[in-house]
Parts: structure tokens; C-alpha cells; sequence
């Protein structure tokens, strides 16, 4: 899985952090609240025509209790747009129905391929999910990669100097004084006045308003 790295920035960087990021925060929320929203309805083909599909599974408009399709549709393109891809449970009756379709935490889950060069799905290094139950959409996948591309890995050195720029920002303004230059006193100081000088400088200088 995807964990928090050290950039060149000296910044952590993950998928929680990088949601810290105005404009990654922005981004996702768009895509995710935009695409959310689009009407959904099955279809098959028939003869190469496209035909709908009656009548419509309920678990399109209602992927599970308590959850809409707006709010599952939204999880999916968030994984896609920050992790390495979206992970869907896939529940079914003993019809082999579908009965509901559940987001899963995709950090929690690493695809790979068996002996057998089939794809499953280890569920926090330990279950093995079977590929017939998981939905699984990655935004890009190298070839012959089981897993896909997280993006926000690929881009993670300029989330990390976002980052770090942010903090930097935040701790000048609350707290740092950088001022340049020297000062110079007629008289001959003693440490402890020149601390006292010292400090009384810096709280004439320190906080958001002042620095």
C-alpha cells in the first residue's frame, strides 16, 4: 500500500496530508461531488445495438443500507483520484445476485496475481478476497502490474513542497521574526541585558500582524 513517504522538502506525505493541500482539497471535492451526481442506468447489447437493461438492479440506485449512490459513487472517484485505485466489495445472494456493493478502505487492500497468474485481493496482509468478489478500478496501471498508479504518488514531491511551504507559512506568522540587520546600543550590555533587549525585540516583532 501506499504509505506516508519523506520528500525531498523533508515533508511526510500521504493521502490524508495532501488533502491539507487547498488546492488537492479543492480538486478532489469537484471531481468527486461533479461525477457523483451523473444519472446512472444499465444497458446490453444485443446484435451490436444497445439496449436498456429492464429491469434495473436495485443495487444501482441503492449499492447497500444506509449508504446512496451519491455518497458510493463519491468514495469510489475519491480512492481513484488519491489512492491506487478503488476497491469494491461485491456481496451476492445464493442466486449469485448482486445485493450490495461496499467501498472498501483501498489502503487496507494490495491486488496481486497467484501462481496461477489469476488476480486476488489481500485484505490487511492477511485475507485473501478472490477477484469474482471485488470491483476494482484503477485510474492507470502499468503493464503487467496487478496494482494501479496512485497518483498523488507520482506527483508527491511537489505535494511535499506545498506542504512544507504551508507550515513554513503558518510558523513564521505565529511565532518567527526575521529581520535583518543589527542591533547596536551605546552601551556595554551584560548577557542578561542583552537577553532582556533580545526578547523584548522579538515581542515587538512575533505574531501573524506583526512579523
Amino acid at each position: 500500500d501506499w504509505n506516508p513517504s519523506t520528500t525531498w522538502s523533508g515533508a511526510s506525505v500521504s493521502y490524508d496530508t495532501a488533502l491539507q493541500v487547498s488546492t488537492v482539497y479543492a480538486c478532489v471535492r469537484l471531481i468527486s461531488d461533479t461525477i457523483s451526481t451523473f444519472p446512472a442506468a444499465p444497458f446490453y447489447r444485443k446484435n451490436g445495438e444497445r439496449l436498456p437493461f429492464n429491469p434495473k438492479p436495485a443495487w444501482i440506485e441503492q449499492p447497500d443500507i444506509g449508504i446512496t449512490r451519491a455518497d458510493h459513487v463519491q468514495q469510489i472517484v475519491f480512492s481513484m483520484l488519491l489512492t491506487h485505485g478503488a476497491v469494491v466489495r461485491i456481496y451476492r445472494n445464493g442466486d449469485g445476485e448482486i445485493v450490495a456493493l461496499i467501498p472498501l478502505d483501498p489502503m487496507r487492500v494490495e491486488p496481486q496475481y497467484n501462481n496461477q497468474g489469476q488476480m486476488e485481493f489481500l485484505w490487511d496482509h492477511q485475507k485473501v478476497i478472490p477477484a469474482r468478489d471485488i470491483m476494482y478500478i484503477p485510474m492507470m496501471r502499468r503493464p503487467g502490474s496487478a496494482k494501479g498508479i496512485s497518483p498523488l504518488d507520482e506527483v508527491k514531491q511537489t505535494l511535499g513542497l506545498a506542504s512544507a511551504l504551508d507550515e513554513f507559512a503558518s510558523r513564521f506568522f505565529s511565532g518567527g521574526s526575521n529581520v535583518g540587520g543589527v542591533i547596536e546600543t551605546p552601551a556595554l550590555l551584560s548577557k542578561e541585558q542583552a537577553q532582556q533587549a533580545k526578547e523584548a525585540f522579538e515581542a515587538s516583532h512575533k505574531g501573524r500582524k506583526k512579523s
